[in-house]
């Protein structure tokens, strides 16, 4: 299988949306309707992500050229964020990451599956690499990790406490 599985997809989502106030833009040609008809239905309406199914190729790497973070199966639209330097995080199954990706940094992950099927990539292995990431991605995030962070949610983390908690777990590793 060469699709990460929706469901984990939407966790990751959901989680950037939350936690970092990501915009989530799920995009795709042809046969990825279904993933992602499913991926939008895990994660429910509360995320307000936005489906690019078919964009025009044009339209499409000028999208990606302008995001902050791509995630995604070992596709085009990786090899895209690839040329454009975004930062990704690329789930990969039976192919060799080798062929078409950048030598991963810690702003391009890839996530390998164990075996040759990608539903063997976990939740864990994946948001373990995207910490990688938001790690490095020491950008303001206007309310976040910026100015005045104050907050009447009781469950609010800022970036920065995030990252020392991070690293912490990793220290520890």
């Amino acid at each position: 299988n060469r699709w990460w599985p929706a469901e984990r997809f939407a966790a990751v989502a959901h989680s950037l949306s939350l936690n970092h106030g990501a915009k989530v833009f799920l995009i795709g040609a042809g046969k990825d309707k279904k993933a992602i008809e499913g991926t939008m239905k895990y994660m429910g309406s509360d995320i307000g992500a936005v489906s690019l199914l078919d964009q025009p190729l044009d339209e499409l790497k000028a999208f990606i050229a302008q995001s902050h973070l791509v995630i995604g199966n070992d596709s085009g639209p990786m090899v895209i964020a690839d040329a454009f330097d975004v930062p990704n995080l690329t789930f990969v199954g039976p192919t060799d990451w080798r062929e078409y990706h950048a030598e991963p940094d810690s702003f391009h992950r890839v996530v390998q599956s164990p075996t040759s099927d990608m539903r063997d990539i976990t939740l864990e292995s994946a948001t373990s690499e995207l910490d990688v990431i938001l790690l490095e991605w020491r950008w303001p995030i206007l309310g976040r990790n910026s100015g005045d962070i104050s907050t009447d949610d009781p469950n609010f983390q800022s970036d920065l406490l995030r990252q020392i908690q991070l690293l912490l777990h990793y220290k520890e590793k």
